[in-house]
């Protein structure tokens, strides 16, 4: 969806959307699941794998309404990338698992050569 709206050209930098409720966002998710840490290791990994999603999602829309630096959001990919990989490893789903992890080796890779503050949209 925020890819369509890049490609109709409507604008996202007025979006409520910000880093910061992103973050605390999160931040909320890791303490419910830490609090289910104490009851089902797997209930913890499923809740984090949650956070992978609304990373991923969070990110790009910010990054889109240009609210973060490209190499913050090459961060949060990796972050979004490995918080998913024990899910899809319980769940035994291997190719997915594999993508993820060269989702995170490219976004490592982006983010270390990454140079100038240059935004991709642009």
């Amino acid at each position: 969806m925020i890819s369509l709206l890049l490609l109709l050209k409507i604008p996202l930098k007025n979006t409520p959307l910000t880093f910061r409720m992103m973050a605390i966002t999160v931040g909320f998710i890791w303490g419910a699941a830490l609090l289910g840490l104490f009851s089902e290791f797997e209930l913890f990994i499923r809740i984090v794998g949650w956070t992978s999603a609304l990373v991923f999602g969070a990110a790009y829309l910010l990054f889109c309404a240009q609210k973060m630096s490209q190499k913050t959001y090459l961060y949060l990919n990796v972050y979004a990338a490995l918080a998913l990989t024990p899910q899809l490893w319980i769940d035994k789903n291997y190719p997915v698992l594999t993508l993820e992890v060269i989702w995170a080796l490219i976004s490592i890779h982006g983010a270390l050569r990454q140079r100038d503050n240059t935004h991709l949209i642009d």
